[in-house]
């Protein structure tokens, strides 16, 4: 289990940025939701060249990982009691 720690987060498209703000007010269908989450998950993994096979955690808004571990349990271990300042979502890399 480790926490990524970093203060760039990756770029996103001007499309991307306004499906975040759709998704943020709710005005997004669930089609189109999962998509974007798809979206954003390739690019930040990408951008954190994150080791294949991990579970992460990532914020909607800026897509910055803020944990990564190899099981979902680990995870969500890693995660419970703490706060984090926008949406996040969990994918495997």
């Amino acid at each position: 289990m480790s926490t990524i720690v970093t203060a760039s987060t990756p770029r996103f498209s001007e499309d991307v940025r306004v499906k975040i703000g759709n998704a943020l007010c709710g005005s997004l269908s669930n089609k189109e939701r999962v998509c974007l989450l798809k979206e954003i998950s390739v690019i930040s993994i990408k951008y954190y060249n994150v080791v294949p096979n991990q579970y992460v955690a990532i914020q909607l808004v800026d897509g910055k990982i803020v944990e990564c571990a190899e099981t979902e349990l680990g995870l969500l271990k890693s995660m419970q009691g703490k706060t984090f300042p926008s949406p996040i979502f969990i994918c495997k890399s």
